[in-house]
């Protein structure tokens, strides 16, 4: 039976997703037990006062190192917040009995290093019901609720509340310099958004996609593909409690949606305005009523052409994602 090691444990942890890609995070390990912390440096004070993005994020990271160590060979024990005196510390993982990995665990793994923030248009096609029971059965696995926005009159809710949110920030001056510093980044870099991973500016996207990572610099080809879908997949995760536990939850949710998506083929990224301002984070709660706190959106769907790479500056590799849609009934072929 393999053993996890320490730089398979680095690699699925770089590739975490988190806000800005900042990386909020630092882990150290013994081999007996491995504690992930805040690395308060990369905190985002005007963007995300309460650090709730933060947990988030975190909470992918530890879902990458458990897969890490799942396909080495190693169960996990997972302690969330264990040590209210050390507040910096999100969570203990404990490597406890051998067992091989499940074919899923196999392929979620596999997915870590290809998973990237589309911000491309997607194709005119839509997610097959299979692929979103997969992903909504991704998200309970967690503990959270995932919910597909369908009704016209729910998109133009969201719709709203998004653009609220865009231009609240956009008029905070801390926000916005945040944003300079974390978008845009040269070539490179390993933390923030690099710029040529920025995608397409909001004019050439669809109506979700209104924050410009580009800096003002538009695609290579300078037009959206086409026949791109306007209107994709729009995916909602809450909790039922919006505590620092919850939080981290989301976080793991979030990382195995998008694995899971991954694995299928299909493109994802996060909007996440309106559940950063506080406002539309009300509004949110009221449209979904109580013991429903929303998290995150997700935007889902098949990629019109390829990203020019992922926002942990990885270099460009083909498409070989794991045929985790073959465990579900009716899966699309790719």
């Amino acid at each position: 039976m393999p053993t996890p090691s320490a730089q398979a444990v680095a690699e699925a942890l770089a590739h975490a997703p988190s806000v800005h890609n900042t990386r909020p995070w630092r882990l150290a390990g013994d081999g007996r037990v491995f504690e992930l912390r805040v690395d308060a440096r990369r905190r985002l004070t005007a963007t995300d006062p309460d650090d709730r993005e933060l947990r988030i994020s975190c909470g992918a990271a530890l879902l990458n190192v458990s897969l890490a160590l799942a396909v080495g060979g190693r169960r996990s024990l997972v302690g969330l917040l264990p040590d209210p005196t050390s507040p910096g510390l999100v969570a203990t993982l404990r490597p406890a009995e051998h067992m091989a990995p499940t074919p899923e665990e196999t392929a979620l793994h596999a997915a870590i290093p290809l998973r990237r923030s589309h911000r491309l248009p997607f194709a005119d096609r839509p997610v097959s019901g299979s692929h979103r029971m997969l992903l909504r059965r991704a998200a309970e696995t967690e503990g959270v609720w995932l919910h597909a926005v369908h009704e016209p009159a729910e998109r133009r809710r969201l719709r709203a509340l998004l653009t609220t949110a865009h231009r609240r920030q956009w008029a905070d001056p801390g926000f916005r310099a945040e944003w300079e510093r974390w978008t845009g980044r040269p070539d490179g870099e390993p933390y923030g958004v690099r710029a040529d991973a920025g995608g397409a500016p909001p004019q050439h996207n669809d109506v979700w996609m209104v924050r410009d990572f580009t800096h003002g610099t538009p695609p290579a080809d300078g037009a959206p593909a086409a026949g791109h879908d306007p209107e994709p997949l729009l995916l909602v995760i809450g909790t039922s409690t919006d505590l620092p536990t919850a939080h981290l939850r989301a976080g793991m949710a979030l990382q195995r949606v998008l694995l899971t998506a991954t694995a299928l083929g299909l493109a994802t990224s996060v909007i996440s305005a309106p559940t950063e301002v506080r406002e539309t984070r009300a509004a949110l709660a009221r449209m979904y009523g109580p013991g429903v706190h929303a998290q995150v959106l997700v935007r889902v769907g098949h990629a019109a052409r390829p990203e020019p790479g992922p926002d942990a500056g990885t270099p460009d590799r083909p498409w070989r994602g794991p045929a985790l849609a073959r465990t579900g009934p009716d899966a699309d072929r790719p």
